[in-house]
């Protein structure tokens, strides 16, 4: 699967709510991208701030790399994703696993109040209508019980689909899907 990507690539992910950029899910895709994408600069970023403050933080970040983006998001990291890419010309395709579609129902829930607030302004700052999803690769699993996937896949209409199951949300054996992974990417190289 080595693939001879362009030095103007920049690979992004953006983990969960309370997550982390070292999740098994996390060392997996960083060795899988290292590995099959050496020319590209890979950024795995510690979100630890309130959904508004990471998204301010990851528009600076990209404010100041010309490179072309892939992002990888996964659940509120693949909202924040999405934001990105509906947001921002530079972003040219993004993965979302297992992602917030509706923050603002999400949001509602108990578990959520201490970041209610500020996901219900980043909710806002999304266009009233999603632009085309060609360039969007939904990594879905049919049992997750945090972010159904049947919310996904209306949320984000057009996206290509990939749906598994087993793992629930974390989706922790991630490397089923490199191939999926490798053939989405390697169209925007």
């Amino acid at each position: 699967m080595k693939q001879n990507a362009s030095s103007d690539m920049l690979f992004v992910y953006l983990h969960g709510y309370k997550g982390s950029p070292i999740s098994e899910k996390g060392k997996k895709l960083k060795k899988f991208l290292l590995k099959n994408y050496t020319d590209s600069k890979i950024y795995f970023p510690l979100m630890r701030e309130n959904g508004m403050s990471s998204f301010k933080k990851l528009n600076d970040f990209f404010n100041n790399e010309n490179r072309n983006k892939i992002i990888i998001g996964s659940s509120f990291g693949g909202f924040l994703a999405h934001l990105l890419k509906q947001t921002r010309k530079d972003v040219k395709s993004v993965i979302l696993i297992n992602p917030v579609s509706r923050l603002d129902l999400l949001v509602q829930q108990e578990r959520f109040y201490d970041v209610r607030e500020s996901a219900l302004r980043l909710y806002n700052l999304l266009p009233s209508q999603n632009s085309v999803l060609d360039d969007y690769l939904l990594l879905l699993q049919d049992d997750d019980n945090i972010t159904p996937f049947e919310d996904a896949i209306s949320f984000y209409k057009g996206a290509k689909c990939n749906i598994q199951s087993g793992q629930g949300h974390n989706y922790h054996q991630i490397e089923i899907v490199f191939k999926e992974i490798s053939s989405f990417i390697n169209q925007y190289l």
